[in-house]
Formats: C-alpha cells, sequence, structure tokens
C-alpha cells in the first residue's frame, strides 16, 4: 500500500505541517498539494504510486525549515560510525554487507542498529530506511533551491 497525503498549501486552510518529517519516516511517500495544477498532481499522484517519494514544490520550504534543526540533532546524536551505517541502511545493504563494509560483525551492526533507532525513535530497520532516504530528498531539494 502506497500512502500520501493532500493537503492544501495556501494560508485560507491553515493545514499543519511541522510533522511532515515524521510521517515520512512512517512511510509515507507522498506530500501533494492539492492547490496545484490538476495535470501535476495527477503526475505526482502517479509517481507515489510507483512508489517515488513526492513532495510537491509549496511543501518544500515546510520540510526543510523542520529537518534543518533535525540535520544538527542527527550530527549530534548520532556516532561517525552510526551515522555510516544509518547510509548504508538506506542503500539497501544487508547487516552482514554492512558488517564485512566496515569490517565489523553482524551482531556489532545490530547493536549499532538498535542505538540508532533508540536515538531517532524509530520502531524498524524499515523507518531507519525511510528516514535517511526522506533526509536525502531534502538535501536534493535544498541544494537544487541554491
Amino acid at each position: 500500500m502506497k500512502v500520501a497525503l493532500v493537503s492544501s498549501s495556501d494560508s485560507y486552510h491553515n493545514d499543519f505541517y511541522d510533522d511532515m518529517p515524521e510521517r515520512a519516516t512512517d512511510g509515507v511517500l507522498g506530500f501533494l498539494d492539492m492547490n496545484q495544477e490538476t495535470k501535476t498532481f495527477l503526475s505526482e499522484l502517479d509517481d507515489v504510486n510507483n512508489g517515488d517519494m513526492v513532495i510537491s514544490r509549496n511543501f518544500v520550504k515546510y520540510l526543510t525549515q523542520t529537518t534543518a534543526n533535525a540535520e544538527d540533532k542527527l550530527d549530534h546524536l548520532l556516532t561517525d560510525r552510526e551515522l555510516r551505517i544509518l547510509e548504508m541502511i538506506g542503500n539497501g545493504s544487508t547487516n552482514r554487507e554492512i558488517g564485512e563494509g566496515l569490517y565489523i560483525s553482524e551482531h556489532t551492526v545490530k547493536v549499532h542498529l538498535g542505538a540508532i533507532l533508540n536515538k531517532l525513535h524509530l520502531k524498524n530497520r524499515q523507518q531507519a530506511a525511510a528516514y535517511i532516504a526522506q533526509k536525502r530528498v531534502t538535501d536534493e531539494l535544498v541544494a537544487g533551491r541554491k
């Protein structure tokens, strides 16, 4: 099942955007603006249906504002090793592959993964992968706006 949240970017509706990063880690693939052109909306909806993460242009600013503090927090919360493991999880690496790549045992990878999940208040490996995917999307969108 693929989930997209549809909301309004106009000031009239006063929709709430602060929880966008948390929604992404919960598995939401799309944050779609119902105020955009129908053609664009349908195209983005189709992308979500194909499994792509989509954030409508008008929501990028809300996501980048919210995640700016999270970026600093992430660098302070996780060790360098934990950050590397989180990146490898985001690339789809198994515990065995991570262990081989970092020259540590699978058990040590599991211990690090447990610490990552605990520090980021995530429930499982899938949420960790969604978390890093959302971070990458945000980084790409911010870089594209500069």
